[in-house]
């Protein structure tokens, strides 16, 4: 686990510029750990913003943290592929909430129906940034059966990369729901 942190470390540094190694940088992985829950306590330290674009959200206890996180005054903003609605309880109460959830609904010309495959969260802002990304998607199977992965980093630039995604998906390839 030490040699992906350093590995992942320096990779930063090199693409990023950073002159110093990741102070902030975990791994998780599943089945062995628990992934849900620690997304789940992330969401409910946060205190100002919860930037989340999965492919799939249909986990209750996720959507209940995010849910939890609006009724705190924590601006929330989710993202889902268009082919992910089914989770209609989930989508209903985000709206009925004040919740923006935008549909990845972007057409390719040639390949008929993209998708937005993303599994990340943006936590916080560039004074307190924190990006939780992998393969992990909330998910009741992702958590318990599957092998999964996820990196939780605090690092700026990556956070901005991340942020810079999730507003050009929401801006220029999703429809928000009313």
């Amino acid at each position: 686990m030490r040699k992906i942190l350093v590995i992942f470390s320096l990779l930063c540094a090199a693409v990023y510029g950073e002159s110093t190694p990741i102070e902030s940088c975990e791994a998780l992985i599943a089945p062995k750990q628990e992934l849900m829950e620690k997304l789940i306590e992330l969401i409910n330290a946060e205190k100002t913003s919860v930037k989340i674009a999965v492919y799939t959200l249909t986990n209750r206890k996720v959507a209940q943290a995010l849910l939890d996180a609006k009724k705190r005054g924590v601006s929330v903003e989710v993202i889902i592929d268009g082919a992910s609605r089914k989770p209609k309880f989930t989508i209903g109460e985000f709206i009925k909430a004040d919740i923006p959830v935008f549909i990845f609904e972007k057409k390719e010309e040639k390949k008929g129906k993209a998708h937005m495959h993303h599994k990340f969260c943006l936590l916080g802002n560039r004074e307190t940034p924190l990006i939780w990304t992998g393969s992990f998607s909330p998910s009741y199977s992702a958590n318990h059966d599957h092998r999964e992965n996820v990196l939780i980093i605090s690092l700026e630039k990556v956070f901005l990369e991340y942020e810079k995604e999730f507003e050009s998906l929401k801006n220029f390839h999703c429809k928000r729901l009313k």
